[in-house]
């Protein structure tokens, strides 16, 4: 069967729309089309965010958004309708408020208008308004506060397929009357003062007089920094793609020659909007083969020549992309039955693909997402059936993703007009614990409402009940260690990067702190107040096992055997992954949990273990993707976060999963059994500190319908059993 699916929502610089509606009209007879695009005034470039499904059909009195824009990490815009009317909407707090923005005309009803526009940064933005007299554009320079009523186009047309500016003076805007027989007849028009005036500068089937734009249907139009204009989309033939190229601001258009991978692909199915940076294109192209879907990254030169191609990424479906650079793109697979959608990342331009933890309560609407920086990403989802809206964002290139339940104001905003409003209330998220006796305990985690983030480091004596803070500072707080009073913490200085980190010191349990330097941990352990391990931090699945000999000062990389299997060795990056956790028992007995890439709820796993204080390492559990446990039985089921070997007991150790139960191994790892407490996406184990066999803590983080918070529970009895001691909401 032969698929073809719209892949508009690509690249920096993207679809950007504004909707009000599917298939909104005048008189039955005026629409607006998904293909306006934008980019910021400082040369960054930002996509619209808006779900691929059909617009909804409830119409509430409370707002609703059914588009979003973010042009940064924090500032966003925002279309969709109170009481059946157009809104406008702008953010300052990464999209978690959104105060309204009055409007340059009459209200209108969404059945009743065209409407788009094209954001230049926060402040700037460019709107039109589609009528049956023509189309009126506006322009504000301070963020909605006032509006400048700019040109007026005479048109027939229907729609307004494309609105862009590149700056603050040179635009264009594409009309036509719709697709027919996957033909359209377009109309170019293009601005060089603002939007004060417009000028027809080429058309379908054109006149000697004007330029000529080919009139295949479905196509998405794009114009770079430089001018040079670019359109692309499905031909005159169903499921046959096509692209071309204008040098000269969209008066003559030329075809691009682009290749077909040989490994089973028939068809050019379609084709993204392109990537620029410093004078080069890349721009993905995507391929229905007999049985899978292919999607390759070209790289163009400044002629518009294909000068490479990525390898192919192979889905069963067709996905939607995103590039922020010509190397960090990410793509999503649609959740066509029996397949959940997947969601990949690439930082090599295509010629790898890593698939992240699946997120079908996100991806399970088929929404966009598009990124901001390669680390900070967006993705809104609007529910169809209640209306209700969610914007999930990601500080970490996709790997986790938080929801933002969105405050969306019918009128004004928290504060009066011209004041930015305030941030919601911040609040404490727990990461790890880490007990040294009974009753004395760490707490690390961070501090925050999503706008800006805080690590924060507690301390309890009385088992957990109450909780003294001791440490604040930084981004977050990546890893925690103590020995009695001896405590060490990794701090996290970047709100979009993991890898720049500050190792803490301190000697009188928490009271006071000295730096030993910059040093990016995700895993901590320490076996003496001058011996430890740590597992480095890195942006993608390289990590690599420390120790130290003088308490955190200097630390050195250790080296691990290759993965031995049954009957020989096989490759021990891609089946054993990248260090995860580390945890030793006592000075001389330890295990290194490793990961690899996760997928569709399974993840590559391995354990090795040392009996000589590190001086040589065993494998001792392996499995792979395929399900397949290796010489022991560890299952690819879960994404593990990390292990805590049982002090003074080195056959005895746990793994806490995402999306897992948490597991008990009694023979050092030779075998595995999951605890009855835990329940995979509801109830699970966020960190284990266990004091001996019996006696421990675990943080867990309930996420049962109606609650969404973490809890501090003790056992007595192996993890047999839990009592609450503490909650966080």
């Amino acid at each position: 069967m032969q698929f073809v699916y719209n892949l508009f929502a690509v690249s920096v610089i993207g679809t950007i729309l504004l909707v009000s509606g599917c298939g909104a009209s005048i008189d039955s007879n005026v629409s607006l089309s998904n293909n306006s695009t934008n980019t910021s005034q400082t040369g960054d470039s930002t996509t619209a965010i808006h779900n691929t499904n059909p617009a909804s059909s409830i119409v509430s009195s409370e707002p609703q958004i059914t588009s979003v824009d973010m042009v940064s990490q924090k500032d966003g815009w925002a279309t969709g309708h109170v009481d059946g009317q157009i809104a406008l909407w702008r953010s300052h707090y990464n999209g978690i408020v959104w105060a309204r923005v009055s409007l340059p005309f009459k209200a209108i009803t969404v059945d009743q208008s065209g409407f788009t526009m094209s954001p230049l940064g926060m402040t700037d933005l460019f709107s039109a308004k589609l009528s049956t007299s023509g189309i009126q554009t506006y322009k504000t320079i301070n963020s909605g506060k006032s509006w400048s009523m700019l040109g007026q186009i005479h048109t027939n047309d229907t729609r307004i397929s494309f609105f862009h500016f590149i700056n603050s003076s040179e635009g264009w805007m594409v009309t036509d009357n719709g697709v027919a027989a996957h033909q359209a007849d377009y109309h170019l028009f293009h601005t060089t003062n603002g939007g004060e005036t417009w000028n027809l500068i080429a058309q379908s089937n054109a006149n000697k007089s004007l330029g000529s734009v080919p009139g295949y249907g479905d196509a998405v139009f794009s114009f770079g920094p430089d001018g040079i204009g670019w359109m692309s989309g499905q031909g005159e033939i169903a499921g046959k793609g096509f692209l071309m190229r204008s040098a000269d601001g969209g008066k003559s258009w030329s075809s691009v020659s682009v290749p077909v991978p040989k490994a089973d692909a028939s068809t050019l199915i379609t084709t993204s909007k392109p990537v620029y940076s410093n004078g080069n294109v890349s721009i993905v192209v995507q391929y229905q083969g007999k049985n899978q879907n292919s999607t390759v990254v070209l790289q163009l030169n400044s002629q518009g020549q294909v000068v490479s191609t990525s390898t192919p990424l192979q889905t069963d479906t067709p996905v939607l992309t995103d590039f922020v650079t010509p190397s960090d793109g990410w793509a999503t697979t649609a959740p066509w039955a029996p397949n959940n959608p997947q969601l990949y990342r690439t930082v090599n331009g295509g010629q790898s693909w890593q698939a992240l933890s699946e997120n079908k309560e996100m991806l399970g609407g088929n929404p966009d997402i598009h990124f901001v920086t390669p680390t900070v990403g967006f993705c809104f989802d609007l529910n169809q059936n209640t209306g209700q809206s969610t914007l999930w964002r990601t500080t970490n290139g996709g790997l986790t993703w938080q929801p933002t339940f969105m405050k969306i104001y019918a009128k004004g905003g928290p504060t009066p007009p011209g004041q930015n409003p305030p941030p919601p209330p911040p609040q404490f998220s727990p990461q790890e614990i880490d007990f040294v006796s009974d009753k004395i305990g760490y707490l690390s985690g961070n501090y925050g409402n999503g706008v800006t983030n805080v690590g924060r480091v507690y301390k309890t004596v009385d088992s957990g009940r109450h909780w003294t803070e001791i440490y604040h500072g930084g981004r977050g707080i990546s890893a925690i260690d103590a020995l009695g009073n001896v405590l060490w913490i990794d701090v996290i200085q970047s709100q979009i990067s993991l890898v720049k980190g500050t190792l803490m010191f301190s000697k009188d349990g928490g009271r006071n702190f000295s730096n030993l330097g910059p040093q990016a941990i995700r895993s901590l352990d320490f076996v003496s107040p001058s011996d430890g391990w740590a597992v480095s931090e890195s942006n993608s699945f390289n990590n690599t096992l420390l120790s130290t000999s003088d308490g955190g000062q200097t630390w050195k990389v250790q080296s691990l055997p290759p993965l031995e299997s049954n009957g020989g060795k096989v490759n021990g990056s891609a089946a054993g992954g990248s260090s995860t956790s580390i945890s030793f028992a006592n000075p001389f007995s330890g295990i290194l949990l490793q990961t690899g890439e996760p997928g569709a709820g399974q993840q590559p796993k391995s354990l090795l273990n040392t009996t000589n204080g590190g001086k040589s390492w065993s494998w001792i559990s392996s499995v792979g993707m395929d399900g397949n446990a290796g010489p022991h039985q560890l299952s690819s089921g879960g994404y593990a976060n990390g292990i805590d070997v049982v002090p003074k007991h080195p056959s005895e150790a746990y793994i806490w999963e995402s999306r897992g139960p948490l597991l008990f191994t009694p023979d050092g790892g030779k075998s595995w059994e999951s605890s009855k407490l835990t329940k995979p996406d509801l109830l699970e184990v966020s960190w284990v500190s266990m004091l001996n066999s019996n006696d421990g803590y675990a943080l867990v983080h309930d996420m049962m319908p109606g609650h969404f918070g973490f809890i501090l529970e003790r056992t007595v009895d192996g993890m047999n059993s839990w009592t609450n001691v503490h909650q966080w909401p």
